[in-house]
């Protein structure tokens, strides 16, 4: 008998059953795969499992397509692959919208207004209230 492996992240099983690499545009997070997925839009996808999310956006984990703008306070958000990253030092969470203690100093936030975002993981689909605010860096 003859054994094909599964295709891994990043990769997609092509017609004659091999494995390719998901090329520059595309992605794929899936073990298995029959095809790589376009790349989100506000990212850049290099190939492979890789998904880098542009400055001024945001997402809730690394792998997903599921692309956020952080129009309320774009440059807490740096972007990037790495989800528990993309934060500037003085932000964190959702949109990077929560300030942080740092040093210290404690940081006074002002409430600008909220936004919803869905973010779907199979099998279950999640709907989070996030609460958007701007930050004036203020020591109390």
């Amino acid at each position: 008998p003859v054994h094909i492996r599964n295709c891994q992240r990043g990769e997609f099983l092509t017609s004659n059953y091999t494995c390719f690499p998901c090329p520059s545009g595309t992605y794929s997070v899936t073990i298995g795969a029959t095809s790589c997925l376009k790349c989100p839009e506000n990212a850049e996808c290099p190939g492979g499992d890789i998904i880098n999310v542009q400055k001024g956006y945001w997402h809730s984990e690394s792998d997903s397509p599921n692309i956020y703008s952080c129009n309320q306070n774009t440059d807490a958000c740096l972007g990037g692959t790495n989800a528990e990253k993309q934060c500037s030092a003085e932000y964190e969470g959702p949109l990077c919208g929560v300030c942080k203690d740092i040093d210290g100093k404690n940081y006074e936030m002002d409430v600008l207004g909220s936004v919803s975002y869905t973010h779907l993981t199979l099998p279950t689909i999640y709907s989070v209230q996030i609460s958007v605010v701007a930050v004036q860096l203020k020591k109390k």
